[in-house]
């Protein structure tokens, strides 16, 4: 990417943060998860959100970069010619023949990842998700884009949608997954 390109993209995702999140609930957050379980489970319609949103808010699910990162060496992915995503444990190389329809092949490269993980369980253990940090309130539309790249989402928590950022200690406009999105949405 160039300098020109570069500049355009952090203005775009600058432009993006100011339109689509709306609010920092980080404490709100907090404070609902100090509520015991008794009370959050005697209270959970009332209230709009149970247990299962709130420990949602607590962690991340693996991202494809996780999964990339836990991956022993000689599994990877990659994306054939057909734009699908597969992939490849080298001990079986030999063998392998991309156009066999019995070569699984997956929509994105977080699918073709847990498709890996979830196929040799028995060989390498599933990543860890992130530690969430941050809790944005955010539109449906930035949501939707975020879950996409494997950020947590937990919608409806009392009307709410939340956002958890597993990063911190930065303007949110220079996150990677803020970056790509925006690098996305200008192509």
């Amino acid at each position: 990417m160039t300098n020109e390109q570069e500049k355009a993209v952090d203005e775009f995702a600058r432009k993006l943060i100011e339109r689509e999140v709306c609010y920092c609930v980080s404490g709100l957050v907090s404070s609902l998860q100090k509520i015991s379980n008794d009370v959050l489970s005697a209270r959970s319609q009332e209230l709009g959100f149970d247990e299962d949103d709130m420990l949602a808010l607590a962690y991340r699910d693996p991202t494809a970069d996780d999964y990339r990162d836990a991956a022993p060496d000689g599994f990877t992915v990659s994306q054939g010619e057909d734009g699908q995503w597969i992939w490849l444990d080298a001990s079986e190389a030999d063998c392998f023949d991309e156009d066999s329809p019995e070569v699984a092949r997956h929509e994105s490269e977080l699918d073709a990842w847990r498709d890996l993980f979830d196929s040799r369980a028995d060989m390498i253990d599933r990543p860890d998700g992130a530690e969430v940090y941050e809790h944005w309130l955010v539109t449906d539309y930035f949501a939707a884009k975020l879950e996409a790249k494997g950020e947590r989402i937990v919608r409806d928590v009392a009307g709410l949608t939340i956002w958890g950022r597993s990063t911190t200690g930065q303007a949110i406009y220079a996150d990677g997954v803020i970056q790509e999105i925006a690098a996305e949405l200008l192509a």
